[in-house]
């Protein structure tokens, strides 16, 4: 592509990522005051943040010289890991977010919390509204915010500051992203883990797939509702997100960085 068709197509995105953030903010202006949402608002919401995400990903990866897939992490890997340790890595991840969801449940804000109106708004889904939560709640997010966080910006601090710093700053600013004093600190722990899956996989199909993954294994537990997890014991099922969550990190650990290069 043009050079000069290249920041065309820039502004393009970067204008209509803006365009969506603002209708976002009037959309939830002009909600009827109640602070609960239902399953079909949840999920727009959900699809519509995610819409803007990846407008201004885009947008950034045009802007940057080379190919715009590789800017977000997209090009061919430069370390493959073997499916099982992908699997493992994943697994790792849901760990260590139920882990972080476990925390926050001992927390007296957690049903002030995102977490909580989440929730109680998805319980019971089915139907339009379930398949439109799956799309804004699990894959839209999934897909957008990784090409952004551990796409786009992680790639671009590292040229600039080194792994480490990239992988917390990015971190940091997925958790700023959520607006949530309850929800963001876990944001960040997250952040950091799909981060080293970015840094150990090569790019951000491994992240993608770890964030999607976890919103659809949350997703279902909403909906099932708090019965869903009532007859599991809550300390044996800590314990096996621990174990998850040590041997995904044991991998990443293990495992070979990206290149910066472009």
């Amino acid at each position: 592509m043009h050079a000069s068709s290249r920041s065309v197509a820039a502004a393009l995105c970067a204008s209509l990522g803006l365009a969506i953030v603002i209708g976002a903010i009037f959309g939830a202006a002009a909600e009827r005051g109640a602070s609960e949402l239902d399953a079909i608002g949840i999920a727009a919401s959900g699809l519509w943040s995610s819409l803007a995400l990846g407008a201004f990903a885009l947008a950034g990866a045009l802007a940057q010289p080379g190919r715009p897939s590789a800017a977000l992490g997209l090009g061919q890997a430069e370390q493959l890991l073997p499916p099982w340790q992908v699997g493992a890595v994943i697994c790792g991840f849901v760990g260590c977010s139920h882990l972080v969801y476990l925390a926050i449940t001992l927390t007296p804000l957690q049903d002030m919390s995102v977490l909580g109106i989440l929730e109680r708004g998805l319980r019971g889904a089915r139907g339009a509204a379930l398949a439109l939560a799956v799309a804004g709640v699990a894959i839209g997010p999934g897909v957008c915010e990784e090409l952004l966080f551990r796409g786009l910006l992680l790639r671009g601090i590292a040229r600039g500051w080194g792994r480490s710093v990239a992988v917390v700053a990015s971190a940091l600013l997925f958790a700023a992203l959520h607006l949530d004093p309850v929800q963001s600190p876990g944001a960040f722990v997250l952040g950091l883990y799909l981060g080293a899956a970015a840094l150990a996989s090569g790019g951000t199909r491994v992240p993608i797939l770890c964030h999607i993954i976890n919103n659809l294994v949350a997703l279902a537990a909403a909906v099932a509702g708090p019965e869903a997890l009532a007859t599991l014991p809550g300390a044996g099922l800590a314990l096996a997100s621990a174990a998850a969550a040590s041997l995904g990190i044991v991998l990443l650990q293990r495992a070979a960085p990206f290149s910066t290069a472009r």
